[in-house]
């Protein structure tokens, strides 16, 4: 991992939340404002839903989520691992 990636930090945060589907704990609007912040001239808007259609077009399946009321989606941990190894 190259130093100062913040990839260690930013994995540590994504295992802290509670992400068992259906609730994915936040985990796409965290990766979305990460995104936005690191590379702002491709994430500038991006939202969990752009996320989770960048994850199906790797052939991540995309899940409904309600977290707070909202109805979000999200996919499982699983599925991303998975299609991280292809």
């Amino acid at each position: 991992m190259p130093e100062g990636s913040g990839a260690l930090e930013l994995a540590k945060e994504l295992i802290a939340r509670r992400s068992v589907t259906p609730e994915d704990g936040g985990c796409q609007e965290l990766l979305a404002a990460r995104l936005a912040k690191q590379i702002p001239d491709r994430w500038a808007d991006a939202t969990g839903e752009s996320v989770s259609a960048q994850c199906r077009g790797l052939g991540v399946p995309s899940v409904d989520v309600k977290q707070f009321g909202r109805n979000l989606k999200g996919c499982r941990r699983t599925d991303v691992e998975n299609a991280g190894r292809r």
